[in-house]
């Protein structure tokens, strides 16, 4: 299981910053327990929108400091109506400790009768190796079905990836999950 929690702050302008944080699994992080995110963007549009910004990746306690990592992010996106498409991508040059990193994705986001709501992704990872991590490319995919009720989110989704690590070094990362989420936003 994990948990984590999320504080954000949104100007009228689309000017945005937060701090994100998840437990961890210290064996894979070199001691860390926890992973603590922070980012600056902006964000706006309705039918055409846009969000822009820097990602700071922070694992307090680590023996590896290389694993705290900064993303500069960007995505475009259009609603369709009957389906809305976005586009992303996510570089770091300093990617937990090896080289550049890149990040594509696509994602597709369908309203269902009954208030549903129907998510697909596909991303396409492309990490150039360094002495303390090795190079490495996959690609991920999910289909997840979504809805509120009673003031709260439901989202079961399904999460796979191509053989990222035959080697093993990341673990069990790459194996394919059930995800059942149930959130809250004040």
């Amino acid at each position: 299981w994990a948990a984590k929690a999320d504080f954000d702050y949104e100007h009228d302008s689309g000017m945005y910053a937060g701090v994100w944080a998840a437990n961890v699994d210290s064996g894979f992080f070199s001691g860390a327990n926890v992973e603590i995110d922070t980012y600056l963007g902006w964000s706006g549009g309705d039918t055409l929108s846009w969000d822009f910004g820097i990602l700071r990746y922070n694992y307090p306690g680590t023996s590896f400091s290389d694993n705290n990592t900064n993303e500069w992010y960007g995505s475009v996106g259009y609603d369709f109506g009957m389906v809305a498409v976005t586009a992303g991508l996510a570089y770091s040059t300093d990617f937990f400790g090896g080289d550049d990193g890149e990040y594509w994705t696509l994602d597709f986001d369908v309203p269902l009768p009954g208030d549903f709501s129907l998510a697909l992704h596909y991303g396409s990872t492309d990490v150039d190796g360094s002495s303390t991590v090795p190079a490495f490319d996959y690609e991920d995919y999910s289909i997840g079905i979504s809805k509120e009720y009673a003031g709260l989110g439901f989202d079961l989704t399904f999460t796979g990836t191509d053989d990222v690590d035959p080697s093993g070094f990341f673990g069990n990362f790459d194996d394919s999950r059930l995800v059942f989420t149930i959130s809250k936003s004040l």
